[in-house]
C-alpha cells in the first residue's frame, strides 16, 4: 500500500462518517451552535435539541466547530493536495528531454512529499500506517 492509497482510504472513511452523521436525525435540524443563557451559561443547540454545556464547554465548542460540513470540506481539500502530488509524480515520469520542466515537477514532488507524510501522520494509530511514513 502506498502512502497515497492509505490516505485516500482514510479520507473515504472520514467522508463516510461525516455523511452518515449529516444524514442522521440529529443533523436534520441545522448546525450545532452555542447560545448564551440569561444566567451566562452556554447551551449547545440544534433545532429542538439542547445540551447543557456549562460543565464541558470545550466539548461543546468542539462539536460546533467540527460539523460534518467542515469534515467534508477538509476531505475535499486533502484529496486536492493528494491529486497535486500524484500529478507532479506522474508528469515528472512522463518528461523525456526537458530538464527544466522535469526540475519543476521534481521540485513540486519534493515540496509536497513532506505535506503528504504530515497528512498521513494524523492516522498513525491506524493498523495500516507504516512507520517509515513518519515525518
Amino acid at each position: 500500500m502506498t502512502i497515497t492509497d492509505f490516505l485516500y482510504a482514510r479520507l473515504a472513511e472520514d467522508e463516510d462518517t461525516a455523511l452518515t452523521a449529516a444524514g442522521g436525525s440529529m443533523y436534520q435540524h441545522g448546525r450545532w451552535s452555542l447560545r448564551p443563557t440569561s444566567d451566562g451559561a452556554d447551551v449547545l443547540t440544534r433545532g429542538f435539541y439542547v445540551i447543557l454545556s456549562d460543565e464541558l464547554p470545550e466539548v461543546a465548542a468542539h462539536v460546533v466547530r467540527h460539523h460534518p460540513d467542515r469534515v467534508l470540506a477538509e476531505v475535499k481539500v486533502k484529496r486536492q493536495i493528494l491529486a497535486e502530488y500524484e500529478a507532479a509524480i506522474r508528469d515528472d515520469r512522463d518528461i523525456v528531454n526537458d530538464e527544466w520542466v522535469s526540475g519543476q515537477n521534481q521540485g513540486a514532488v519534493n515540496a509536497l512529499k513532506p505535506v503528504i507524510h504530515l497528512l498521513a501522520a494524523v492516522y498513525r494509530d491506524h493498523p495500516d500506517y507504516q512507520k517509515d511514513w513518519t515525518p
